[in-house]
Formats: C-alpha cells, structure tokens, sequence
C-alpha cells in the first residue's frame, strides 16, 4: 500500500495510560516522519521540475535577449563614436587623393610656360607652324602658367 494512502492515526479523545500510551505516541511520530519525509521528497521533486523549466525558458530568454543586446551595442557605438569615424574617413580620402595628385602630376611630367614656348619657338623655325600659331601658343602657354 503506497504511504500516501496510509490512514494517519488520531489521537483518541480517552488517553492511554502507560506504555499503550508511549507505544501510540511512537507509532504517531513515525507515521508523521515518514508522511512528511515524503513530503519534502514530493516538494524537492517539484521544485527540480520547475527549476529544470525554468532553464529552458532562461536558456531561450538569453539567446532571445542576447542577439538583439548585440546589435543594440553596436548601433549605440556607431551612434557615439561614427562622427569621428567619419571624420576620419574624410581626412584618409584627402590623404589618398593628395598622394594620387602628387604621382600623377610627377609622372606626367607638366611642362613649364618656358618649355612650351620654346617647343613652340622650334616648330617655328622649323616652318611647322606659322607666326600666328606661334604667338597663340605662347598665350595659352602664358595664361596656363598663371
């Protein structure tokens, strides 16, 4: 018979004397350490169910809580710090773009308003050109010099 379903004794209204007395006494108290042993093992199973519960749904709450925190933390970085990586950016670009000036300009080789006129000096006395030419080529090269 399963102890749940044992019948917990009463006390009866007429106490017994001596050792009847001592010997119900006892049966009472053992029936009461049993019945609430099995309680706690009741209880403590319960709440094993529940912690074990509550794991998986804390489990999920993390996962579900974390991946947003994750993008939330990122979003407040960009939001405090983008300024300066902007700025950063910027100043990087112009660097870069100074440096390609800087190569471009040395490997094309730009010839000073003196060189022109002078290539132009040549192709006039070579007969190339005429004297017309000459005296537009020395005004573009003038004005470009400028």
């Amino acid at each position: 018979m399963p102890l749940s379903n044992v019948p917990r004794t009463r006390p009866s209204r007429t106490k017994p004397s001596g050792e009847a007395h001592e010997v119900a006494a006892a049966k009472e108290a053992a029936g009461d350490l049993v019945r609430g042993a099995f309680a706690r093992l009741r209880t403590q199973q319960r709440v094993r169910t529940l912690n074990d519960r509550f794991r998986g749904f804390a489990g999920l709450a993390g996962n579900v809580l974390g991946s947003p925190w994750a993008f939330l933390t990122a979003l407040v970085y960009l939001i405090a710090r983008g300024s300066g990586m902007a700025e950063r950016a910027q100043k990087e670009a112009r660097q870069v773009q100074a440096a390609t000036d800087d190569y471009i300009r040395a490997t094309a080789g730009a010839a000073s308003p003196s060189d022109e006129i002078a290539k132009a000096k040549a192709l006039l006395d070579a007969g190339t050109i005429s004297p017309a030419e000459y005296d537009q080529l020395k005004a573009r090269a003038l004005s470009h010099g400028a």
